[in-house]
C-alpha cells in the first residue's frame, strides 16, 4: 500500500507543475480552500499565484486524484472534512 501512497503523492505534485513553473504553495492553499479549511486561497505577496486557468486545471485534476483516492484507498486511511472538529 506504501507504493499507491507514493504513486498518489506524486501524482498529487503533478497537478501544481505548470509551464510557468511550480506553484506548490497556492496548490496547497487552494486545496485547502475548497475543502472549507481555509477562508481564502490567496498567497502573499511575492508568491506565485494560481492564474484562473491554472486553478481551474488543478481543481479538475484534484478532483480526479481525489476520485482515485476513494477508490485505491481504505475509508480509514482518508479524511472526512464532514468530521473535522473546530478548534
Amino acid at each position: 500500500r506504501m507504493d499507491q501512497l507514493e504513486s498518489l503523492f506524486v501524482r498529487f505534485a503533478s497537478t501544481y507543475r505548470f509551464p510557468e513553473g511550480k506553484r506548490s504553495l497556492a496548490a496547497l492553499k487552494r486545496g485547502l480552500f475548497r475543502r472549507g479549511v481555509l477562508s481564502s486561497d490567496s498567497v502573499a505577496k511575492g508568491t506565485a499565484a494560481l492564474s484562473s486557468e491554472q486553478a481551474a486545471q488543478f481543481d479538475a485534476a484534484l478532483e480526479k486524484l481525489d476520485d482515485e483516492i476513494a477508490a485505491q484507498l481504505p475509508a480509514r486511511w482518508r479524511s472526512d472534512p464532514t468530521q473535522a472538529e473546530e478548534p
